[in-house]
Parts: structure tokens; sequence; C-alpha cells
């Protein structure tokens, strides 16, 4: 009975664990044109060569982004995957709309951790979230229901095997 009731234990515990989000990733840009990374992306016909699925378990704070820049001298950038929330991750980190002050390019990002491959969307849209404005606001911290139900969980796991090993 005390072997069964600690594999569950050590079972809600790697459920806790398995949270990971999926990013699509991909680039365009002048040496890889890849006009199925541009704009926004439909996910019904699946990736086929255009792009393929990121999972980001492996990151603290995990989030996809999508950044388009637009070039005055050279051809436009677009990118797709995988960034963590933190000052030290450009693809992540900074204003939704960047303006190169010698006007040499426009860069526009979108970050989200909403869903797997919530990173289809144009960040040049302004329809498609941010509000339209400048800036971006970020809300340090992360997405609290995984962490919060795995807690949970390993509360009352722990409460069950001190009942149990008590007796």
């Amino acid at each position: 009975m005390k072997t069964n009731i600690v594999t569950l234990l050590a079972l809600i515990s790697l459920a806790h664990h398995a949270y990971s989000l999926t990013c699509i990733g991909c680039s365009s840009d002048s040496g890889n044109n890849n006009p199925g990374c541009e704009g926004t992306i439909s996910l019904v016909n699946g990736a086929g060569d255009s792009f393929i699925f990121v999972n980001c378990s492996k990151m603290e704070k995990p989030r996809c982004f999508v950044t388009y820049t637009e070039q005055k001298y050279d051809s436009n950038i677009w990118l797709r995957g995988c960034c963590e929330m933190k000052e030290t991750d450009s693809r992540c980190w900074g204003s939704e709309h960047q303006v190169d002050t010698d006007g040499n390019f426009e860069t526009w990002r979108k970050t989200c951790d909403s869903g797997d491959a919530c990173n289809f969307v144009d960040p040049t849209d302004s329809s498609s979230g941010g509000g339209g404005g400048s800036g971006i606001l970020t809300v340090n911290g992360n997405n609290l229901a995984t962490r919060s139900t795995g807690g949970f969980l390993m509360l009352i796991s722990s409460a069950i095997l001190v009942f149990v090993l008590k007796d």
C-alpha cells in the first residue's frame, strides 16, 4: 500500500513539471526567403516546410515571440520562436514598436504565453493585441496556474504521505 502511494506522489510531482509551451519557429530574410513565415500564419495546413514547432520548456520564463524588422537598405526580416522574459533577451524584452533614430529600420515585436503556437500573429497589426500603443506593458511574473496547481497537489500529497507513513 505504501509503495502505491509513493508511486502516486511521484507521478503527481512529474505532472507538475510537465507544463511546456510550444512556439512556432521560423525566419525569413534575404538569405532565407520564406513567405510561409511572413505575416499572419495560418495553422490550418500545418507547418509544411515553412515553420517548425519548438518546445520551450527548458526556459525558466518561456514566451513565444514574433518580430518583423523593416530595413531601409536591406531585406526585411521575420523571426518567430521561443524567448525568455528577461531583460537580457531582446527577442522578448523591449518595446512593441521601435524606430531607429537614423531611420534605417523599424522593428515590431509581440510576445505571448497564452497557448501553443500563439506567435502566429503579424506584429505590425495593432488589432492583434497590445492596444496599439508605442510601448509594451510588462508585468513581471509567470503564469501561476500550473505552479499553483502543482504546489497544491504537492501539499495534499505530502499530507497523505505523512498520514500513511505515521501508521
